[in-house]
């Protein structure tokens, strides 16, 4: 996957609107107010791009485009209700992935909130693309004792004239346990109980 290098595609978007529409924002308004021709754009995803950071619209698409992702198509967020428990495997393999190192990460349901997709969901807010994407396209990826911690940003990018700038960002985290073959022990996003809709969005 290609990350930004800072030094070329990264501009101060109020230097760019000044160059592009040759004027200062209008009286009684400012770069962060929704205009009509404003894109609200969301990923899940390490792209070396950070809060107030830019990055044009076409150099988005395209790596977005990589991590699976048309930032032009309209999502719909998952509703978080939940599989009957009482029908569902606790260990059931609900999904799996490979990680940013070709290795297995497994989802498994689990009948309560103590570890698993039931805890995922159910207590953090997340969805199982939010987890995929976390795995696949981390910030970084660290050993503790017997798991991983995977740890990448949501951001929120708001996309005016060819650029697009970062106006929300939050971490999204995931442990996946490997010694007992648990798998996902929990994804969440850092600071918060449950996940804002923005992130689930990011991940759409």
């Amino acid at each position: 996957m290609r990350k930004i290098l800072r030094s070329k595609a990264l501009v101060p978007l109020a230097v760019v609107m000044g160059l592009m529409l040759g004027a200062a924002p209008a009286e009684g308004t400012t770069l962060d107010e929704a205009r009509e021709d404003e894109v609200v754009v969301t990923l899940v995803g390490e792209l070396g791009v950070e809060l107030g950071q830019t990055i044009s619209e076409t150099e988005l698409a395209t790596i977005a485009e990589d991590m699976g992702t048309d930032i032009y198509q309209a999502h719909t967020v998952p509703p978080l209700s939940a599989t009957s428990a009482a029908t569902t495997p606790s260990w059931k393999i609900v999904n799996q992935w490979k990680d940013n190192k070709a290795k297995s990460v497994y989802l498994r349901y689990r009948n309560e909130t103590s570890w698993g997709w039931a805890k995922a969901r159910d207590k953090h807010g997340v969805t199982q693309n939010m987890i995929k994407k976390t795995v696949q396209f981390p910030r970084k990826r660290v050993q503790q004792g017997t798991s991983f911690v995977y740890m990448t940003p949501a951001n929120q990018y708001v996309c005016t004239v060819g650029i697009c700038r970062v106006t929300k960002t939050m971490d999204m985290k995931v442990v996946h346990e490997t010694k007992s073959a648990k798998g996902v022990i929990t994804a969440m996003c850092n600071g918060v109980v449950v996940c804002p809709k923005w992130v689930r969005d990011a991940a759409a």
